[in-house]
């Protein structure tokens, strides 16, 4: 058992590791009482006043850009807890996941005082007759700006939509719908088709509606916003870069790697559970979102730079059934490792394993939570055999469709790995020497 109180601490560590500086740990602890788990604070992100304990192994936390973590935080084994950016928390929030769930929360999420989210009931309940585990954990998705009320309690299994508002003290056991206000224990909506702000009633004479929350963020960014139609449908992209090679193809009103996304879309339905590694700035998984309408997308994308940018078109395109994940690589097991790429070329960017380096590194299979993704699309710069390995029993238990860039180095072993996973090729599209992206079915 292992707790640490400064980052002086946490560089001493062995088998668990916590990526922050100095000044991002305020006046918090954290106990380790597991092995291979891991906190991650990105860039203004900060645990102020918080209490942390992994009573597991395999758990991490990720704090996203300029959110806070504050009050009582626990996981148990192979659980996530994930703050998106631009959150805040009044005091004493209580997160606890245990039994391999997790606690997704979006951007622009506010807390009052007292809240919990719990994905668990502690202690396990069974029927007597049938020896039936009765109680069984669940995970917590609460998407983007929505205002949790003192004391209140988001249980096990719910979907919290964009924009709504939870009541003072309300109990929350299903799911709500985006835009709503839910009251009562247990919650029921009780408004509908509501927008909120953060302006304090206190402090504002005449409260208005302010510009979406993605165009709030876009405007303290340098950079432009592309808007251009696609099969009768508006879409808009964050362009900070012109001369991005992404960039250039959206400037021109027009989705990256159409031909790819054309072969794709065949083998891909409203029923599809679709897991992006290596979602870049968000072109596929808007398009898996919007033009496809898959029932649900998470994406992985370790660079810090892109992923801020797909913030901003998520919230844009207002794609509600994405989730983000960030702040690390996905690879076959734990380690470190640092990014390399040039400003031009977000999506080019290249993951290299190295002991000093601060980017924490996942198997997929420990971070895919309790998601079935029935299609894996793999854009990983030359790591596909890495990524795949530590998808190894996702892919023997779900048996999803892939659609994966393979590197010409890789070759032989993306062969071998087809015929022994029993997939064959149904198709495949060439569009760089360097690499061809293969359509994958398993037989």
């Amino acid at each position: 058992m292992t707790k640490i109180i400064s980052m002086k601490q946490a560089a001493q560590l062995k088998g668990n590791s916590i990526v922050a500086q100095e000044e991002q740990w305020l006046d918090t602890s954290c106990e380790f009482k597991g092995l291979n788990n891991a906190l991650l604070l990105e860039q203004s992100a900060k645990c102020n006043k918080a209490s942390i304990i992994f009573f597991g192994s395999n758990s991490r936390i990720h704090v996203g850009t300029s959110s806070r973590l504050s009050g009582k935080v626990s996981l148990g084994h192979d659980c996530s807890i994930v703050l998106g950016s631009h959150n805040t928390i009044t005091a004493n929030l209580e997160l606890s996941a245990a039994e391999g769930t997790s606690i997704t929360i979006g951007s622009d999420c506010m807390f009052g005082i007292g809240c919990r989210v719990i994905t668990h009931d502690f202690h396990p309940l069974f029927d007597a007759l049938t020896n039936e585990r009765l109680n069984v954990s669940k995970s917590i998705v609460i998407e983007d700006h929505v205002w949790v009320g003192d004391g209140a309690v988001i249980r096990k299994g719910v979907r919290v939509g964009s924009g709504s508002v939870i009541g003072e003290r309300a109990v929350v056991l299903h799911d709500v719908p985006p835009n709503s206000v839910v009251v009562g224990a247990p919650a029921k909506v009780v408004k509908t088709n509501i927008r909120w702000e953060r302006d304090s009633l206190r402090s504002t004479e005449t409260p208005a509606l302010r510009p979406g929350a993605a165009q709030q963020i876009a405007d303290t960014v340098r950079g432009l916003i592309r808007t251009f139609e696609f099969g009768g449908q508006q879409f808009r992209f964050f362009i900070e870069n012109e001369h991005d090679e992404i960039s250039k193809y959206l400037i021109r009103g027009q989705f990256y790697e159409q031909e790819e996304l054309r072969l794709i879309s065949p083998y891909l339905s409203a029923d599809d559970v679709v897991a992006d590694i290596g979602a870049n700035v968000g072109n596929h998984s808007i398009y898996f979102s919007k033009v496809l309408g898959c029932q649900k997308i998470i994406t992985f994308e370790m660079n810090a730079a892109a992923q801020r940018i797909a913030d901003i078109n998520y919230l844009l395109n207002g794609t509600r059934n994405i989730t983000c994940n960030s702040g690390f690589a996905l690879g076959d097991g734990a380690g470190t490792g640092s990014l390399t790429y040039e400003s031009h070329n977000l999506g080019g960017a290249k993951f290299v394993r190295d002991d000093a380096g601060d980017i924490p590194v996942f198997a997929g299979d420990q971070v895919i939570g309790d998601h079935r993704p029935t299609f894996l699309k793999i854009d990983v710069e030359g790591d596909e055999p890495q990524v795949l390995t530590g998808f190894s029993q996702t892919i023997s238990k779900y048996r999803p469709k892939i659609f994966v860039e393979v590197d010409e180095a890789n070759e032989a072993w993306m062969v071998s790995w087809i015929e022994s996973n029993n997939y064959c090729i149904v198709e495949e599209y060439k569009r760089y020497r360097a690499n061809r992206n293969l359509m994958l079915l398993p037989n």
